[in-house]
């Protein structure tokens, strides 16, 4: 999962509020898939 956190936080945030894409409701999903992701987020 780590990795994982890693990949997010390379990826640049204004590209997911530029580009509304199918991405971005995969984001809500993370804290089904990863629950420790949102303790870990801002």
């Amino acid at each position: 999962s780590d990795i994982l956190l890693g990949i997010l936080d390379n990826l640049d945030p204004v590209m997911f509020f530029k580009c509304p894409s199918p991405e971005s409701a995969s984001l809500e999903e993370l804290p089904e898939v990863y629950p420790e992701g949102p303790s870990s987020l801002p």
